[in-house]
């Protein structure tokens, strides 16, 4: 392994020295000028989100709100097998009815010419 030479290392260390000359100290500015209008626009935009996922999240809240309001709603309508037996139960009564229609309107007097 070679070790540098005096005159790279100095042509070296004059070309970091032009570059530090180049930038800006204190403000921040340098080659990055445009830095501070960048973030600006940044800082606005991430504002305009904060505001939008507020309202997402107000809009989450109340979906839960609404979801637990219908499955509750849900839990009280009547099940397949309570509309089965009323059906069932409806039928029932109908064939005894118009089985029993002739010997009710004996009973009853009620004679059909």
């Amino acid at each position: 392994m070679t070790e540098p030479s005096i005159a790279f290392l100095q042509y070296q260390l004059k070309a970091q020295a032009e570059t530090i000359h180049s930038l800006k100290s204190g403000s921040g500015g340098g080659t990055y000028d445009d830095m501070e209008a960048r973030v600006t626009r940044l800082e606005k935009a991430f504002e305009k989100m904060d505001g939008k996922f507020d309202a997402t999240i107000k809009d989450i809240a109340d979906l839960k709100i609404q979801t637990a309001v219908l499955a509750e709603r849900i839990n009280h309508l009547p099940s397949k097998e309570f509309i089965y037996k009323g059906i069932a139960g409806l039928i029932t009564v109908m064939v005894a009815v118009s089985v029993l229609a002739p010997k009710l309107q004996t009973l009853f007097g009620v004679v059909g010419h």
